[in-house]
């Protein structure tokens, strides 16, 4: 009886555990093997800024999204060079994040960060900011903010705030500010 009973808890204790590791790996593996994530559903080609919600009628609403809140996003690749994300953030709150194609946030920041109500953030690669730094006399003396990516595509995405719903026409107007253009590239001398 004791044997049986010894079998027994040994089988259900590995059943458990392997149990709990698909479980877990099924978890982690799941923003990999999504084929309809955010940047397949809300990337461009264009990286022209998409306003995400309230628009129903051009994209599928988005889960439990805050009536009061406007969302844009536009996409980036750096592998055709630098990224210059910049938006106008006249709004009572704003905030911009930056998300890897994989849905990591990378970085995030609010309207804090804005000089003179607008925001400009520059998404590179180390590569191109080593020789950004080591040709460019305004590598210092610009207010633009850089961020270091390894990641070569993703989203920016901006949330912006109406405290009331009359605030709501100043809201969609600062989220469609945001536009994400490839950084032109000096040529080498």
């Amino acid at each position: 009886m004791a044997r049986i009973l010894g079998s027994f808890t040994l089988t259900l204790l590995a059943g458990l555990v392997l149990g709990a590791a698909v479980h877990i790996l099924t978890i982690f593996a799941i923003p990999h093997l999504a084929e309809r994530n955010a940047y397949a559903r809300f990337g461009t080609d264009t990286g022209a800024s998409d306003l995400l919600f309230p628009n129903p009628a051009k994209h599928p609403p988005l889960p439990q999204p805050d009536p009061a809140v406007a969302v844009a996003a536009c996409s980036f690749d750096l592998s055709k060079g630098p990224v210059v994300a910049s938006a106008r953030l006249d709004a009572s709150f704003a905030s911009l994040s930056i998300h890897a194609r994989g849905g990591q946030v990378l970085y995030a920041l609010t309207d804090q960060a804005a000089t003179r109500g607008q925001v400009k953030l520059t998404l590179m690669s180390q590569a191109y900011f080593d020789e950004f730094v080591a040709d460019s006399e305004e590598a210092t003396a610009t207010n633009t903010l850089r961020l270091l990516t390894s990641e070569n595509s993703g989203l920016v995405v901006i949330r912006v705030l109406a405290a009331f719903p009359s605030e709501m026409p100043e809201a969609k107007k600062a989220a469609e500010s945001l536009l994400c253009m490839t950084q032109p590239q000096a040529p080498r001398s």
